[in-house]
């Protein structure tokens, strides 16, 4: 029927809270206000989106695995916020984003549109 579906991810949960930022923040929480404001953003430009978990829990990797492959999802997003212990100066990371992919033909514009909102979101993010 033509409908793009993408299944988001919102990593951790419960009481698997990630890492924490030196703002005191866990990772838990950050990963789903991101994952919940990219559904709002694809849901308005008509994307259909399923979401592993929309609550503090915790979802084992199993059944997010379930999730995802019963959704029949175009695209599968997981969303972590990811720490590196660094040193010094010359190592620091400000942003990091890492995308896998299995199948080149998923690179259609509605998920090249999706793809974008979820920089900018990023960007906003990090630009408090």
């Amino acid at each position: 029927d033509g409908e793009f579906v993408v299944c988001i991810d919102a990593g951790h949960g419960g009481s698997d809270t990630g890492c924490e930022s030196k703002d005191g923040t866990y990772e838990k929480d950050d990963d789903l206000k991101l994952a919940t404001a990219l559904r709002y953003k694809l849901e308005t430009m008509g994307v259909t989106v399923i979401m592993t978990r929309t609550a503090d829990v915790r979802i084992s990797l199993e059944e997010r695995a379930y999730i995802a492959n019963s959704s029949n999802a175009d695209v599968f997003i997981s969303i972590h916020r990811n720490a590196a212990d660094v040193s010094s100066a010359q190592h620091q990371v400000r942003n990091e984003l890492s995308v896998h992919y299995v199948d080149m033909q998923i690179f259609n514009s509605a998920f090249l549109k999706a793809f974008q909102i979820i920089l900018n979101l990023i960007q906003g993010c990090t630009h408090h």
